[in-house]
């Protein structure tokens, strides 16, 4: 259960996660202000740029995932660290 929970969070989240991470920041929407605008750096038409608008909203929900992911990681790698038999040789 817990890894198709975890499967399922990373599906709804990746997209959003990703355009942060690996995309241009290019300011918020004047259209509404509640949407920032990132350059994806993928071509759409006749060779310009696509941009993505995504809510702050959803920006903040992606991020303490992101934030409570990392932590999870962080404890589960801390858990599994000493006692592996490698851990010496890295």
């Amino acid at each position: 259960m817990f890894f198709k929970k975890l499967k399922k969070n990373l599906e709804r989240n990746s997209f959003v996660r990703n355009r942060i991470v690996h995309s241009r920041c290019v300011g918020i929407w004047e259209k509404d202000p509640e949407y920032v605008l990132f350059a994806a750096f993928e071509r759409f038409s006749d060779g310009h740029l696509a941009f993505d608008a995504i809510p702050l909203e959803e920006m903040a929900r992606v991020t303490k995932w992101a934030e409570q992911l990392t932590a999870l990681a962080l404890r589960l790698s801390e858990q599994i660290g000493p006692t592996s038999p490698d851990a010496e040789e890295i």
